[in-house]
């Protein structure tokens, strides 16, 4: 099912949200050690419903920053992988990509935001797309700390173990 709204939020200020937080995120890898060696330009977010994310439609799909024609398809064709197979996973109790991840073909980095929403990045180390996604969704109002601290502890990604996360806006 298809919608203009996420949470008691338009899907253009979801967007715009996601922007922010997009921006600061590629300001945290860069500056980093590992982003210093190796800078990003961009990345890809989408968001679906978890009905959306099984039918395989996602509700937008958003490049942030520049990337290469060769990356673009890439990272794209990476964080729609992440949100489906998250959304084949819910059933199983699943609320991120870690936990059906190989580490080869197929990464962390999408999570399940409250009971009816997926977000998910691609084209960040898989810790910097899952601190996206999630911080995206705290600052929509759609999860609290309480379950970004759970997810992370499950996806082992220190990046969000508290104090290290903020919120926007």
């Amino acid at each position: 099912m298809l919608t203009d709204t996420v949470g008691s939020y338009s899907l253009v200020h979801a967007l715009d949200t996601m922007r922010s937080v997009a921006e600061l995120a590629l300001l945290a890898y860069n500056t980093s050690d590992e982003g210093k060696d190796t800078p990003k330009t961009g990345f890809y977010g989408s968001i679906y419903t978890v009905e959306s994310a099984i039918a395989k439609v996602p509700l937008a799909t958003v490049l942030f920053g520049e990337l290469t024609p060769d990356l673009a398809v890439k990272y794209r064709h990476h964080c729609q992988e992440k949100g489906c197979r998250l959304g084949e996973h819910i059933a199983e109790g699943h609320v991120s990509s870690f936990q059906s991840a190989d580490m080869k073909e197929r990464w962390p980095g999408a999570v399940l935001i409250g009971e009816d929403y997926i977000l998910s990045g691609s084209g960040l180390p898989w810790k910097h797309d899952e601190s996206f996604t999630l911080i995206t969704g705290l600052n929509l109002g759609l999860t609290n700390e309480n379950t970004v601290r759970e997810i992370a502890t499950i996806s082992e990604n220190e990046l969000l173990l508290p104090p290290r996360y903020i919120k926007v806006g």
